[in-house]
């Protein structure tokens, strides 16, 4: 019997460091968070004559990849982080995005919101020499927020964020990084564009967005 007693507290000793050792090695499994990727065509806000484009998709909900029309916005209003601008603000050569607070300050475009986001980005391309090539290779949403530690500083980032260079119609970068308006890091990149169309024209963008999932 103590035999037998002793093989068994022998037998358990064993199957408890081997479970233990178990948990120890599943807890040095790095922890990867995932990534959503969407690809979506933008619209200026910028009717034909100025003013604010109703029939255009202009608004941006980058977590879900939507573009809103102008109505679906204002229903929308809390998930909208950017609204992109091709020839507005008085200015002859500018596209740019910006975001839903600086927009209610500036211009009437969302004076019907009942939620005024206030959503960061910055062109990284142009700032941070943060190639195509870099964006193209991001797998998962841990590396979107190494990159923000890193090399992006999440606190460089503003309400607005220049395509060009005002002057002229070529794109100054094609990244952007991004903090949507629930703190969610990303970012994406514009295709090429056909430049210099005139005022009003939808001036379509093509998207494509990596951000962290939650």
């Amino acid at each position: 019997m103590k035999n037998f007693t002793k093989l068994f507290l022998i037998f358990l000793f064993a199957f408890v460091s081997l479970f233990s050792g178990c948990i120890k090695e599943e807890d040095k499994t790095p922890f990867f968070k995932e990534m959503l990727t969407h690809t979506l065509s933008v619209e200026s806000i910028i009717a034909p004559g100025g003013g604010v484009a109703v029939n255009n998709r202009a608004f941006l909900n980058l977590y879900d990849g939507i573009a809103y029309l102008k109505a679906e916005a204002e229903l929308n209003s809390s998930k909208v982080d950017f609204a992109y601008n091709y020839k507005g603000a008085g200015c002859a050569n500018c596209r740019f995005f910006e975001n839903v607070l600086n927009m209610s300050v500036r211009t009437n475009y969302v004076h019907s919101f009942s939620t005024l986001t206030n959503c960061k980005i910055k062109n990284v391309e142009r700032d941070k020499n943060f190639t195509i090539q870099e964006f193209d290779a991001l797998t998962n949403g841990s590396e979107i927020e190494n990159l923000f530690n890193s090399k992006i500083e999440a606190g460089s980032l503003l309400e607005i964020a220049d395509i060009t260079d005002r002057v002229t119609d070529v794109a100054q970068g094609r990244v952007f990084a991004f903090i949507d308006k629930n703190g969610r890091k990303g970012l994406f990149k514009i295709g090429d564009y056909l430049a210099n169309v005139p005022t009003g024209d939808k001036a379509t963008l093509q998207l494509t967005v990596k951000i962290v999932k939650d």
